[in-house]
């Protein structure tokens, strides 16, 4: 069972309870001991994941080296497995109500204690803070152990899906649902302070952004949107279905979609929109990702099957 991908050109890695490596001839070139790993953060200089163990049927997380070797585990007790993030200094978990910081080597460097459960995490790429989801739909920012803002933005879709909370690369904005007013996509400092909003159908599954922070990515009911970063729509395309699952390349020149609608669906889109190809997925698709050249994507599904595909296909 796949649930999370991260690709580079000539590899990507999966979290499928181990961690794999794989080219895209689906070689496997490494794995890891099975963790129970459901979601992973690649790092400059390790990969971060969650990890799960039915034994004593408690939760964890595990820093690998980028070779696969297990540096340091910790049991931490239950979290999503979207309540993990990193960055060049830090790593972050949301676990039993508890923000968790920890250095490369694992030292517990602060704890955040926050009055409910933690949805998603997302660090700061410049370490400044941390931003984070509760099960009381509210958006919360913390740096060191204190909380600096907390936002309510009405019911938000937060499911088990894909991501909709990011942060630019350039760390200058966070990227959010909120469905206070109507459905939408909010883009706001790190502050706090709210900088503009684009209507979006039903609620905002997924978000990513490109490595310049200038456009960014989303995925609602039924819709793709593309807007640049002061909130100018590029393109809206009309792609059946939830779009929990979306992977760029670094400009956008190519976005993968994983789109739940019947039959679940795989899409490859251009920079313009356009979908020059599709693949129909036997069941509900799961993850995706395309490599940073574009010439190849992957994606997985709930009867635990991986597809890879070139682009275009052969």
């Amino acid at each position: 069972m796949v649930k999370v991908f991260v690709a580079e050109d000539e590899y990507f890695y999966a979290a499928a309870s181990s961690v794999d490596c794989l080219d895209w001839q689906g070689t496997v070139l490494w794995e890891t001991p099975a963790l129970g790993s459901t979601s992973i953060m690649v790092l400059e200089d390790g990969i971060f994941t969650k990890t799960y163990s039915s034994e004593k049927d408690i939760a964890g997380v595990a820093f690998l080296s980028l070779e696969g070797e297990v540096m340091w585990q910790k049991d931490l007790g239950a979290f999503s497995s979207d309540a993990i993030g990193g960055s060049s200094d830090l790593l972050v978990v949301g676990a039993s109500g508890t923000l968790w910081a920890f250095s490369r080597t694992g030292e517990a460097i602060w704890g955040y204690k926050h009055s409910i459960g933690i949805n998603q995490v997302v660090v700061a790429p410049d370490s400044s803070c941390i931003i984070f989801t509760d099960y009381n739909y509210a958006i919360n920012c913390v740096s060191q152990n204190m909380l600096l803002w907390s936002s309510a933005p009405g019911d938000v879709y937060f499911g088990d899906s894909g991501r909709n909370v990011r942060i630019a690369p350039d760390s200058s904005y966070v990227v959010y649902g909120s469905k206070k007013g109507g459905s939408s996509l909010v883009v706001a400092t790190l502050t706090g302070e709210e900088l503009w909003s684009f209507p979006v159908k039903e609620y905002l599954c997924s978000a990513e952004i490109t490595r310049d922070s200038e456009y960014i990515v989303a995925g609602a009911y039924n819709h793709v949107y593309k807007l640049r970063r002061d909130g100018t729509l590029v393109w809206d395309k009309r792609i059946p279905g939830n779009i929990d699952y979306l992977a760029l390349t670094p400009e956008a020149d190519y976005i993968a979609v994983g789109s739940t609608g019947l039959p679940s669906t795989f899409y490859l889109l251009d920079e313009t929109g356009t979908a020059p190809w599709a693949v129909n997925s036997l069941d509900t698709i799961w993850a995706v990702t395309i490599s940073p050249d574009g010439k190849h994507v992957a994606f997985s599904n709930r009867l635990h099957r991986l597809y890879i595909l070139t682009n275009p296909p052969e």
